[in-house]
């Protein structure tokens, strides 16, 4: 067994290069990607109602209605771009858009490991990025998680760019980095703020003993510019939300918080087509009254899913290892060293830990979905690989190389498994429903007017809904109008009474009543 690892290794050195391994990491992204991109035919909540819908409609044509003022419309614009220019199917283009996002991830992610690992590690930590399952979960289905990702980053590496040297390009990197996860994500305004304060500290404290004027200069000088390009970058989404809602914010779901507490004089609007001012239901800021330790809970709970928790073993593993260096080497591990030198990228790390601690600050007041923190998978990749490369020493130590051809065949079987989940188990019934009712419901002349509580369901039934997703108070459905159908989740019983009681709605018999409950709007 021993000559059969060696020759493994041997050949892994030889013809396993950086490029090989880099270039192995794309191409199975890029499978990966072609294969949701042509098997994937289910959709979650939030894309059925949200991007996917709105990607159709700037594909369409409405482009300005297309990019909701309450959305982040990064994915939404490339893909509905490309769907209008070539009529590709909206949620086809959408899904790849997201894998071209998740693909280009892997080229700053590879040089800001090289900050801390070697360049080999480094590859191998881009090609455990591209195979993360819940990595490839909620970057080929449609979310905008890898635009988030990427540009997230691209923005770090940017910052520890400008901790090697500052430069004015640099600057500029990272502002348009700044400005790409601003509208890929809704919480990247903020967080994006925060960096920017950071990076002012963090570059005050690098030069301060040596030269305080400098270390003064530096920390005002290329947050400043990093701060222009990026508000600059900004401005025609700033300024088209302005017109659309009264407020300069890339997404309207901050308005209420500006109205509530910074602006009580300037009203909200209503994005219908009908805009009306409003001051009730949208100016009120509902805080929801959780126990602050069951919210420290809840967080740490996402934090740990969506850092992958194997990949979070490993990386508390390298932390361990970088941390006890010292103490390892003289009790057993006499020749070794760690992959990472913690107390030479003493800043580094803690920027890196700071940016995971700005998302939980911005995400605290909230519910988090796991989703939300895939970021940390390759955040913490230099950690991870630390880990790797310390476990690796420990069963070389120990002459136990023999599980880890096994145990590499597992993980990588149940990765590759757990990555196709979306695909393997997907429900076949809410693209059959919506095409259902689409065909038996659709007038000749006229798209099909949709009174939508169904997310699932909605992209497939592809009419015009007369209630989409806007900032503001939602449409009740007991005063709703001029609908053809109304689609209900079959678990929405308030809902669905509520149409049960009006003498103007009949529900229809549908063989998909699993899925979908189905309304009809009839001549009273």
């Amino acid at each position: 067994m021993r000559k059969f690892l060696n020759s493994i290794a041997e050949w892994e050195n030889r013809y396993l290069t950086v490029p090989v391994i880099l270039g192995i990491a794309v191409l199975l992204g890029l499978l990966l990607t072609l294969c949701h991109c042509i098997f994937l035919f289910d959709v979650y909540r939030d894309v059925g109602n949200c991007y996917a819908t709105f990607t159709r409609i700037f594909a369409e044509g409405g482009f300005l209605e297309g990019l909701n003022p309450s959305l982040p419309v990064m994915q939404i614009a490339v893909a509905g771009t490309v769907s209008f220019v070539t009529g590709f199917e909206p949620l086809r283009v959408l899904i790849f858009t997201g894998g071209i996002f998740y693909l280009l991830t892997a080229f700053p992610l590879y040089f800001l490991q090289k900050h801390f690992v070697s360049p080999r590690l480094a590859a191998w930590g881009v090609l455990a990025y591209i195979l993360a399952p819940k990595v490839i979960r909620f970057s080929l289905t449609a979310l905008p998680e890898p635009a988030r990702n990427f540009f997230l980053v691209t923005a770090v590496l940017a910052v520890l760019l400008l901790f090697d040297r500052p430069t004015i390009w640099k600057t500029f990197l990272l502002g348009a980095a700044l400005a790409g996860f601003t509208l890929s994500r809704s919480e990247g305004i903020a967080v994006s703020c925060m960096i920017l304060v950071a990076l002012a500290i963090c570059l005050f404290l690098q030069t301060m003993k040596s030269d305080a004027w400098k270390a003064a200069k530096n920390a005002l000088l290329y947050p400043f510019f990093a701060f222009v390009f990026f508000l600059l970058l900004l401005t025609p989404r700033l300024y088209t939300n302005s017109l659309q809602t009264g407020y300069p914010t890339p997404d309207a779901r901050l308005n209420r918080y500006i109205h509530r507490y910074l602006t009580p004089s300037v009203p909200l609007r209503d994005f219908s087509s009908t805009p009306t001012r409003h001051t009730d239901l949208s100016t009120v800021v509902h805080r929801r009254e959780i126990p602050a330790g069951k919210r420290l809970s809840r967080q740490l709970t996402q934090f740990i899913r969506g850092s992958y928790e194997i990949y979070l073993a490993l990386a508390v593993a390298g932390l361990f290892a970088g941390l006890s260096a010292s103490g390892i080497r003289r009790r057993f591990l006499h020749d070794w060293k760690p992959a990472t030198d913690l107390r030479k990228h003493r800043l580094e790390y803690s920027f890196l830990a700071t940016v995971i601690l700005m998302h939980a600050i911005v995400y605290w007041p909230v519910n988090p979905a796991y989703r939300y923190y895939t970021f940390c998978v390759p955040l913490l990749m230099p950690l991870t690989m630390t880990g790797v490369d310390f476990c690796w020493a420990v069963l070389r130590k120990y002459r136990l190389e023999q599980l880890l051809v096994p145990a590499f065949l597992i993980l990588s079987a149940a990765q590759i498994h757990n990555g196709f989940d979306s695909i393997l188990n997907q429900e076949k019934r809410h693209r059959q429903a919506g095409q259902w009712i689409a065909e038996r419901f659709t007038p000749a002349d006229r798209k099909l007017r949709i009174l939508n509580y169904n997310g699932y369901v909605i992209y497939w039934v592809n009419g015009k809904i007369v209630n989409p997703y806007y900032e503001g108070p939602p449409l009740l459905p007991e005063y709703a109008s001029e609908f053809d159908v109304a689609i209900l989740e079959p678990d929405d019983t308030g809902r669905i009474e509520i149409l049960r009681s009006r003498a103007d709605v009949t529900e229809v018999e549908t063989p998909y009543g699993d899925v979908v409950t189905v309304f009809r709007q009839v001549a009273p």
